[in-house]
């Protein structure tokens, strides 16, 4: 699937800049004026601001999403230890307002509704869906917890504090054997994209008229979405949910070359702008192939290495 268009002078945006500010394009020379600034008609930043405010719902929903609801790494345990944490919180802020000025008691009610949108600001700034390792910041808010527990030592007992740190603990330790396993399957993928690429490349020097660094090699398909990926009913866990990772560690366009030039080290002439891709995509002598690995799956068409991951 091509990427949406919208890039600067008519180049579509890669699935990578598809998540970054339009701040970092400028930064980069990639958009000709400063997000919001100068150069930029009226009307396209009162759409940017209406856009901005049809996100914010968004933004409160995915942050009690990521903390209360269901996914493969939020079990039971850690929704119910989360949600008693949190319940925690607002108690000992309840009990250190009590003898506190009404003002102050609004300034804090204030700061509690903004800080969803704090901690979830990345949603805004996004184009798309952020993934779960975008939402790091959400995780603040054990540490909130811990600091009122221990706000007002003669009004809160003490033993509050140390429930909420034996359930910080809880949950930091579920994340940790989460985060490791994700890391070990991450690890699996490189190896096995690694492995996949050499054994490719290893019969397409062997294709009739293919010159390393003259002949133009095609990926056509999708490789998140193939044969060509890791499978291990083990762990397969880890590509469900809203964690981003995937069973190729070449997932679109962008990574194409950067996985040939940096991984492989290899001066082969990849084809890696979606555009083209999507035209051999087209072709109808590759529509002929059959998808990876079967017989077949890698020929030369019209002057070029094709490999057809999928349909």
């Amino acid at each position: 699937m091509s990427p949406p268009a919208g890039g600067h002078k008519g180049r579509p945006y890669t699935k990578a800049q598809s998540i970054r500010p339009r701040s970092y394009e400028y930064r980069r020379g990639e958009c000709p004026h400063p997000p919001g600034g100068r150069g930029v008609p009226a009307q396209n930043r009162s759409d940017k601001y209406a856009d901005y405010l049809a996100r914010l719902p968004g933004a409160y929903k995915q942050v009690f999403t990521t903390l209360l609801g269901y996914d493969v790494w939020n079990n039971r345990g850690m929704r119910l230890a989360t949600a008693v944490c949190l319940l925690l919180g607002l108690a000992c802020l309840v009990l250190t307002l009590r003898k506190k000025p009404l003002r102050a008691a609004v300034q804090v009610v204030i700061l509690l509704v903004l800080l969803p949108l704090g901690l979830n600001v990345v949603y805004l700034l996004s184009e798309r869906h952020p993934t779960l390792l975008m939402l790091y910041p959400v995780y603040l808010v054990y540490a909130l917890v811990l600091l009122l527990t221990g706000l007002e030592p003669d009004t809160i007992p003490h033993s509050a504090a140390w429930l909420a740190c034996l359930l910080c603990a809880f949950i930091t330790v579920q994340n940790v054997i989460y985060a490791n396993g994700a890391y070990t399957y991450r690890k699996l993928v490189y190896e096995n994209t690694r492995a996949q690429v050499y054994t490719i490349m290893a019969k397409v020097e062997d294709l009739p008229g293919y010159v390393e660094g003259e002949t133009p090699v095609v990926f056509s398909g999708d490789f998140t979405d193939s044969n060509f990926t890791y499978h291990n009913d083990l762990i397969r866990l880890y590509e469900e949910g809203e964690t981003g990772l995937s069973g190729s560690a070449i997932t679109y366009d962008g990574t194409i070359k950067w996985w040939f030039g940096n991984i492989m080290g290899s001066s082969a002439k990849v084809v890696n702008t979606q555009a083209e891709l999507d035209a051999w995509a087209e072709n109808p002598a590759v529509q002929a192939m059959p998808s990876y690995p079967a017989s077949g799956c890698i020929a030369m068409v019209d002057g070029a290495a094709v490999i057809k991951l999928s349909d």
